[in-house]
Order: C-alpha cells, then sequence, then structure tokens
C-alpha cells in the first residue's frame, strides 16, 4: 500500500509537472521568435534602404554577388544544423561536438570559396579581386556565426541566441543607415565587419566549449552520420532558393535587382514558422509523439500557421503595389506582378514547416529527402525551361507551382509517419 500511494503521489507530480510544460514551452518559443523577430526586422529595413538608395542596378550587383556565392554556404553546411538540434537530449555530447562542426564547416567553406572566386569574377567587371575576398571573408563569417547560433538554440540558450543575432544586425543596420551615399561595394565591407563583431560575440558566448580541434576521422563520421541533413537542405535549396541563382546567372544583373524585392518579402513571411520549427525541435524530441504535450503543440503548430498564411495570402494578393511601393519605391513597379504569382506561398510555406517538424521529430529524414527531390526537379527543370522564355515573371511561377508540389508530397510525408507513429 505504501509503494502503491508513493507511485500514485510521483505520478501526480509527473502530471502537475507536465502540466506546467506548456506555458514554460510556450514562453521559451514566444522569447526566441521575438528577438529573432527583431533581428530579422532589422535585416529587413536594412536591405530596403540598400535597395532604395542602390537603385535597380546597384542593387542587382550587390545580390548578383551573393547569389553566385551563397550556394557554397548550403554544401558547407553539411546538413549540420538539424544534426546540432537533435543532440540537444544530451548536454555533453553537443558540447563536444559544437567546436567539431565549427572547424569542419569553416575548412570546407574556405575551400570552396576559394575555388568559385576566379569563376565569379568573370560574371561582371564590377566583381573585382578584393571584392570578391571581402564577399568571401563575409560569408564565411555569417556561417559561423549562424552555426554559434544553432549551438546556442540546441542548449536552449534563447537569451544569448536571440542577442547574437540582434547584434550583428544592427552592425549593418547603422552603418548603412548613416551612409548616405552607398556604392555596392561599400555595403559588402559593412557586412564583412557586421560578421566580425557577431563571431567575436560568438566566441564570447562559446567560450567554455568552443576549441581548436583537428579530427578529420570524427569530421567524416559526422558528416555521415548528418548525410540525410545535408541532402534535404541541398534538396531545400534547389527547391526554394535556385531561383535567385539562376538569375544572377543567366539574366542581365539589374534582373536580381528587380527580383530581389518580391522575393525577400515573400522570405521573411517564412520567418516566424521557420523560427519557431527550429525552437520546436529540440523541445518536443524529448516527448514521445504519443505524449499529451507533443499533440498539443503540433496541433497549435498547425493552426496557427493556417491563420497566418491565410493573412499574408490576403494582403499580398490585394495589397501587392501598395507594398511594393510603400517599402522600395516606384523604381521597382515591376515587382508587383511577380509578388501577386507568389502570394499562396506563405500559406503552404507555413503548413510545410509543420509536415517537415513532425517528421524530422519522428527520425523520418530520409522520407522527407525523397519528397523533396520532387519539388528539387520541379524547380530546376522548370526554372531552366521558364527563365530564356518568359523571364521573371516564368520564375514566379515556377516558384508557387514548387511550393504546390512540395505541400502536397510533405502532407503524404507526414500522414505516414502519423500513421506510423501516432496511432
Amino acid at each position: 500500500m505504501i509503494k502503491d500511494s508513493t507511485a500514485t503521489q510521483a505520478t501526480a507530480s509527473e502530471t502537475q509537472a507536465s502540466a506546467k510544460l506548456p506555458r514554460a514551452r510556450l514562453f521559451q518559443i514566444s522569447f526566441g521568435v521575438g528577438g529573432v523577430m527583431l533581428a530579422r526586422l532589422l535585416g529587413i529595413f536594412t536591405q530596403i534602404i540598400l535597395a532604395r538608395r542602390l537603385g535597380a542596378e546597384q542593387y542587382g550587383l550587390f545580390n548578383s554577388l551573393y547569389a553566385l556565392l551563397n550556394p557554397l554556404i548550403i554544401l558547407a553546411n553539411l546538413g549540420l544544423d538539424n544534426w546540432l538540434l537533435r543532440q540537444s537530449s544530451d548536454r555533453v555530447l553537443l558540447n563536444k561536438s559544437v567546436s567539431r562542426v565549427f572547424a569542419l564547416r569553416g575548412f570546407v567553406l574556405a575551400g570552396l570559396l576559394l575555388a568559385a572566386a576566379p569563376f565569379v569574377s568573370m560574371r561582371n567587371p564590377a566583381f573585382t579581386p578584393h571584392l570578391i575576398a571581402l564577399a568571401c571573408a563575409g560569408i564565411i563569417g555569417d556561417l559561423l556565426v549562424g552555426t554559434a547560433d544553432t549551438a546556442l538554440r540546441a542548449s536552449i540558450q534563447v537569451l544569448k541566441a536571440s542577442s547574437l543575432q540582434i547584434v550583428v544586425a544592427l552592425s549593418l543596420f547603422v552603418p548603412i543607415w548613416l551612409t548616405p551615399q552607398l556604392p555596392f561595394s561599400t555595403v559588402v565591407l559593412y557586412r564583412c565587419i557586421a560578421v566580425a563583431l557577431g563571431f567575436g560575440l560568438s566566441a564570447y558566448y562559446l567560450h567554455g566549449i568552443l576549441r581548436w580541434v583537428w579530427q578529420p576521422r570524427q569530421w567524416i563520421n559526422t558528416i555521415r552520420e548528418a548525410r540525410f541533413y545535408f541532402v534535404s537542405e541541398v534538396m531545400a535549396y534547389l527547391t526554394l532558393r535556385v531561383d535567385l541563382f539562376l538569375v544572377a546567372l543567366l539574366l542581365p544583373t539589374i534582373d536580381s535587382g528587380i527580383y530581389a524585392p518580391p522575393l525577400a518579402i515573400i522570405n521573411n513571411t517564412f520567418l516566424v514558422p521557420s523560427i519557431t520549427a527550429q525552437i520546436l525541435l529540440p523541445m518536443i524530441v524529448k516527448h514521445s509523439p504519443k505524449s499529451p504535450l507533443y499533440r498539443r503543440v503540433i496541433r497549435l503548430a498547425i493552426g496557427l500557421s493556417i491563420l497566418y498564411g491565410l493573412a499574408w495570402f490576403a494582403l499580398l494578393t490585394w495589397y501587392s503595389d501598395w507594398i511594393i511601393n510603400l517599402m522600395y519605391g516606384a523604381q521597382y513597379a515591376d515587382a508587383i506582378p511577380l509578388l501577386q504569382i507568389m502570394a499562396i506561398i506563405p500559406l503552404l510555406k507555413s503548413l510545410n514547416f509543420c509536415w517537415a517538424t513532425f517528421m524530422v521529430s519522428n527520425d523520418q529524414q530520409p522520407l522527407r529527402v525523397k519528397l523533396q527531390t520532387i519539388g528539387a526537379t520541379i524547380s530546376i527543370l522548370g526554372n531552366f525551361v521558364v527563365i530564356p522564355l518568359y523571364g521573371l515573371q516564368g520564375v514566379a511561377i515556377i516558384n508557387m507551382i514548387t511550393e504546390i508540389a512540395l505541400f502536397i508530397s510533405y502532407g503524404y510525408g507526414a500522414w505516414l509517419t502519423y500513421q506510423k507513429v501516432m496511432r
């Protein structure tokens, strides 16, 4: 009887603790989303100022330079963001993994950029060697700062992770705001300085666990463990972001300037669902898929995603001309029809983040990768066909079609996962 009474008390205590979890988790999610949203809003305002002050042609040069180099970040990521988040349940393993990921990513990206720089310089005479070198240095620092942010979030240090992003965003926003005459080469320099400050803060936050390591064998093991996440990131890039690269590669640089504003508006609508997914993943992996907390969080995420996506769909459909003129000015009027074409994407993307988080949290990453190949194939083949024929409007249409295909595919994958783990 004593044992039964003790067991009953323990069960009651666990039930009370579980009842308190949602409020604590909700606070962490809200704080994490709020901090990163502030950093991203600063980034949005920075891009708006740049677009207005540089003009479509100079802004096109700026976007083309980074559009040609940024794909290398995807290769250097090696799928290790989600891999690090998955280590959050084991603090000792997580601390050991951070230094390994820092060194591995830094070496890989530096080698890739060194190999790609000569080809980028041939795209436009404005891309001088010293300008490319500055851009490459900033990209390496940006990747390492992103790694620090992931490591901090994996260890549930939300305050430090959010403050890191805010510092980097402010370090770029302030000098750009205070510099009236702004050639795009100066912006590249400012970006490099801002990332350097962020890297310094990252080293300070992680000084207790960040160590120089030379472990080629463990690097290979890490790459092997994260291979499905890596393939997934490559597929996500080919599905959703290869369009800007192809525009920069196949069309005049001014087209990059025209396409960047509507694409930025669409991508910025992903901030809340993507950040929420990053914060939810290390939290829900600690709970059984059949637990009340797990089910409650997933249902809440789906419901809020629908409301969020519908609000953006209405706004972008009927007020796209007002949005473009307000944010970027009349010189970007050609971007208005592109934004209207892509208005449905925020709704689909919000739900896709829910389906993806559900699959990844239940170790269904291989299934997710298979489904991503559908979107990647449509995006690559579609853009190569439509860019020569229809230009930017064709790119916007393919972007929308790709997201519809992903919505159907991910929904099917989430349903299969549900049948497997929750029935």
